[in-house]
């Protein structure tokens, strides 16, 4: 019996009532019985090839942060910075992006899941950056919040000093938390 489950409506882990007596009904010398988190069990415990390819994923992921700070400027969208890091991903060797690239200036990194727009990163003193690459096995999730490049302007510079004193304290409290 070959069964595909998007044939049967099947997207999610749980299947309808309906789609379980169709499976029924398909294979009724089969004796279907109910299980719960057997596949996440197994999964649990990664092999020395799997934490490879984990460790892969995140490598190209911080390749393709690399070369996105190094093109980052004031002007930039978060839009624009966001795209830029689709194609950083590529280049850096990922099939893709794991998700949707997250750019938020400012107070917009405070977003959960924000949605790029035509804000531009000289308006405020920081962004965050949540991207991820899409591996052969794995994909990687990794996030940022940095201070925006300098605007040239020295009163926002003294005031982007500031903000980065700030961070570096904040990140090194949750380093010592970890």
């Amino acid at each position: 019996l070959a069964l595909k489950p998007s044939s049967l409506g099947v997207e999610s882990k749980s299947i309808t009532l309906q789609q379980f007596e169709t499976l029924r009904e398909s294979a009724p010398a089969l004796n279907w019985v109910r299980t719960l988190g057997i596949v996440e069990e197994l999964r649990a415990i990664k092999d020395a090839g799997e934490i490879e390819a984990i460790r892969n994923s995140v490598r190209i992921a911080e390749r393709a942060y690399e070369m996105f700070r190094s093109m980052l400027r004031p002007e930039d969208t978060e839009k624009e910075l966001a795209d830029a890091m689709e194609g950083y991903l590529r280049r850096a060797g990922a099939s893709g992006s794991a998700f949707p690239v997250i750019v938020g200036v400012g107070e917009r990194s405070a977003l959960p899941h924000c949605q790029p727009s035509g804000k531009r990163v000289e308006e405020d003193d920081f962004l965050l950056l949540d991207w991820g690459a899409r591996g052969p096995l794995y994909q990687s999730d990794l996030t940022r919040v940095f201070p925006a490049p300098d605007p040239g302007d020295a009163a926002r510079r003294r005031q982007r000093a500031k903000v980065e004193t700030r961070l570096r304290k904040i990140y090194t409290v949750v380093l010592e938390a970890q």
